[in-house]
């Protein structure tokens, strides 16, 4: 399960956060690493069914939090303004989950279960 708490407004100029309505139905979609501005896995769009729904953006203010499971896709549109765009990202992952693999120092992932694989900043 993962938060998104926007630590700041999080609106259409800033790049708020989108997701993909009952995507998490789906099951697992194949990933893979993409040369993208932020790192971490993507979900190539050919891998979505024909009838995937369009994004659903979500404008956040201060105070709000976005709350979704491992299954469902979602992204940040891009941020078109001056100032940095600042949320905190608070994950559960449950214990049987596995221990953490450092791919970086700040690119950890729980490998154990293909289900369970994240992506986390620090």
């Amino acid at each position: 399960m993962t938060a998104w708490v926007p630590l700041m407004e999080a609106t259409a100029e800033t790049g708020p956060m989108q997701v993909l309505p009952r995507s998490h139905q789906r099951g697992v979609l194949r990933h893979y690493s993409a040369n993208v501005k932020a790192p971490g896995l993507t979900v190539h769009p050919d891998h979505f069914p024909d009838d995937t729904p369009a994004p659903v953006t979500v404008p956040c203010s201060v105070g709000d939090a976005l709350l979704f499971g491992h299954m469902t896709p979602h992204r940040s549109e891009e941020n078109n303004s001056d100032v940095i765009r600042w949320g905190a990202d608070l994950r559960y992952t449950p214990p049987e989950a596995g221990d953490w693999v450092s791919l970086s120092p700040s690119h950890r992932i729980r490998p154990t279960h293909p289900a369970l694989i994240l992506r986390c900043s620090l």
